[in-house]
């Protein structure tokens, strides 16, 4: 796999399920003001059905996810509202530095283990954060960074991995970062098919409060990887 890194002295001081859509952001008006989504697959296309917002998964076929456990709601707290999610799960996952601008399409679900509680942070398995750039509600070709948060370790950050085993490793503010950035003209290269049709691509792995994040991010600018890092580690 073609290595470029380009994050050491670009940001110097500075931690499928990728959503595609956009809409500004706007706090919550209440803490009850949940998104629960359900999703399924209609006849040969698959076409997701979504209470209150769609989603694209361009990485991985989850759409049997809904579709086949009835008790979905009862392990997944899912809201488009980052005041939502912090509400349960507190202000010091970084969650408040992922978005660049203020408008933007969020996505968050938290997952459980079964019979757990939400409230409960030993029954956390993992957080799924998505954030699109779009102007629309379904936007390929806006910018979008998925975040995948592992609390107890049993998940491995989905798809992400799979780029960094030759990744660069950095020091930052106390962070360990291990990342690797690729041009969808290098992918191609490599026989590589990225399930996004824009240039720019990057992939991170660091620990923050103990948990294991992944990130990855897919843009037209070749800055956007550095500049969603920078202010992660800021």
């Amino acid at each position: 796999m073609t290595n470029t890194p380009k994050l050491a002295i670009a940001i110097g001081y500075i931690d499928d399920d990728l959503v595609t859509g956009a809409v500004a952001y706007m706090p919550a008006q209440s803490k009850t003001k949940i998104a629960w989504f359900r999703h399924a697959i209609v006849a040969a296309c698959l076409c997701l059905a979504v209470v209150g917002v769609f989603r694209v998964l361009p990485y991985e076929n989850w759409f049997e996810h809904h579709a086949e456990d009835p008790n979905w709601e009862k392990t997944h707290y899912e809201t488009i509202a980052l005041a939502d999610i912090e509400a349960v799960c507190g202000t010091d996952l970084l969650l408040d530095r992922m978005a660049l601008t203020d408008s933007y399409f969020s996505h968050y679900n938290l997952e459980i283990i079964e019979n757990g509680s939400f409230e409960n942070t030993a029954d956390w398995k993992s957080l799924s954060v998505d954030l699109n750039y779009g102007n629309a509600i379904i936007d390929p070709d806006s910018d979008n960074l998925f975040c995948f948060i592992s609390f107890d370790g049993s998940t491995d950050g989905i798809y992400i991995p799979d780029f960094l085993n030759d990744a660069a490793t950095i020091e930052v503010n106390g962070y360990t970062v291990k990342y690797n950035e690729m041009s969808s003209d290098e992918a191609a290269a490599d026989g590589l098919t990225l399930g996004s049709k824009l240039d720019y691509h990057g992939w991170a792995k660091f620990t923050h409060n103990g948990y294991a994040y992944y990130i990855a991010t897919n843009s037209d600018n070749p800055d956007f990887f550095e500049m969603t890092l920078e202010q992660l580690f800021k």
